[in-house]
């Protein structure tokens, strides 16, 4: 992944009471964040870099186009380029090889969830997927299925999954599949920012445990670190297909499915009917003659021409 655009609420922090996610703010703490994260991550072997930029509506046309030139060019091994803004990127941007989509918060216009979409799944030499990333926090102590039932916060979720089919009518079918095979095929992931942590140790009394700190010692200090989460990930994922199908699917698709079915399978035996029918097709006669008797042969000697016909479909 070396290219994506982030949307963000607002162009400016806000000062309010209401905390809204600002695209200056992203593009200026992103490595921040990465970096802290990186440090208390167990796996020190992947050293990414994440470098980010801010482009908006005030800039002039030279500025803008130097910050689409920048996400353009090939970045540096190991490096991902992001450009954040609230939405003037949603549409008329020529990025053909950007990798992903990053909504940092919900979107107001479903059309330009649509657009946004759009951009990611442009095809491009050597470019094999496009993704759609959705950080959502869940306030701790709140259960799985409980936070997807606040519709303001998922809010993004559901649009950026109808924004999909409405780009490929494929996603039909994936959303009801997921319905009966309770799996998105890795098409959908759910991904933590913690790392499996084992149980903080406990010594015996009189002595500490491990990441414990004796408060007659002056000279520890807690240390803060990243703590686990109060649920596992694949409970979130569990509930997040269950409700992916209650929001998106159809529950009249089968249903309307083999009703299709059915007018293809009507169409083809007509079809051969009215082959069969006309004198002229002596081969064709001729085939379906031998292939029906030998049906009766080798199956049972009370099929009839209709089933033979219906099978032939």
């Amino acid at each position: 992944m070396q290219r994506a655009v982030a949307f963000c609420q607002v162009i400016e922090p806000s000062t309010g009471k209401t905390h809204k996610v600002s695209s200056k703010q992203i593009s200026e703490m992103f490595q921040s964040v990465i970096d802290a994260y990186q440090a208390n991550t167990e796996d020190k072997s992947v050293n990414l870099r994440c470098e980010a930029a801010h482009v908006d509506g005030s800039m002039n046309a030279m500025e803008k186009e130097a910050k689409i030139g920048w996400l353009k060019d090939t970045p540096p091994p190991n490096t991902c380029r992001i450009l954040s803004n609230v939405r003037c990127l949603s549409e008329g941007v020529d990025v053909p090889a950007l990798d992903a989509v990053l909504f940092l918060s919900p979107r107001s216009s479903q059309v330009e969830v649509v657009q946004s979409v759009g951009r990611v799944m442009r095809t491009a030499k050597g470019k094999k997927l496009g993704y759609v990333i959705l950080p959502v926090v869940i306030p701790h102590g709140m259960q799985a299925h409980e936070a997807l039932n606040d519709n303001k916060v998922y809010k993004v979720v559901w649009e950026v999954l109808q924004a999909l089919r409405s780009h490929d009518d494929r996603f039909d079918a994936f959303i009801n599949k997921v319905d009966l095979m309770h799996s998105t095929a890795g098409r959908m992931e759910v991904i933590a920012i913690t790392d499996t942590l084992s149980p903080k140790s406990k010594g015996k009394a009189g002595k500490k445990g491990k990441g414990e700190f004796d408060l007659a010692d002056k000279s520890a200090e807690p240390q803060a670190k990243q703590l686990r989460m109060h649920f596992e990930v694949g409970e979130l994922e569990k509930a997040l297909y269950a409700r992916l199908v209650q929001k998106c699917g159809n529950r009249l698709y089968w249903e309307e499915w083999a009703g299709d079915i059915a007018k293809i399978a009507q169409t083809h035996i007509g079809r051969i009917k009215a082959i069969l029918k006309n004198p002229k097709n002596t081969k064709e006669i001729e085939a379906f003659s031998r292939f029906a008797n030998e049906l009766r042969d080798d199956l049972n000697d009370s099929i009839t021409d209709e089933e033979v016909r219906q099978g032939l479909w």
